[in-house]
């Protein structure tokens, strides 16, 4: 009898830990995706936080290598995000090389539409 109480102690434990772990998966899960499909900027304009800086990019480079510069700059708050979050935008493949001013009250759509050169813009 004791046996049986503890076997279905050991059960029960067992599948409230499933739950709360898959809970807490799908929480993780939502709030990355939010972060990648918001479209927020790092600071609100207007403010004395927001960072302004010229960004150098060079033929070739990742959209990783753009987010790790504008990470290292206080742009954005992940490079990681703002790489996949351009990766699902148009016109990410359109990022040319040369110097662009961005600020930290732009959202990633506003620094990708930056990132273009003028000629391609036109286009």
């Amino acid at each position: 009898m004791i046996k049986k109480a503890l076997i279905f102690c050991i059960k029960t434990l067992t599948l409230i830990l499933i739950a709360m772990v898959l809970v807490y998966l799908f929480k993780t899960c939502r709030n990355f995706g939010y972060r990648v499909f918001s479209d927020r900027a790092k600071d609100v304009a207007g403010t004395s936080s927001v960072v302004e800086a010229v960004i150098h990019i060079d033929e070739g480079e990742s959209l990783m290598e753009i987010g790790e510069e504008l990470e290292y700059l206080s742009i954005i708050r992940d490079k990681r995000i703002f790489a996949l979050s351009v990766r699902f935008m148009d016109d990410y493949d359109k990022i040319g090389p040369g110097d662009y001013p961005v600020n930290s009250a732009m959202k990633p759509s506003e620094i990708l539409k930056a990132l273009i050169p003028r000629e391609e813009a036109e286009q």
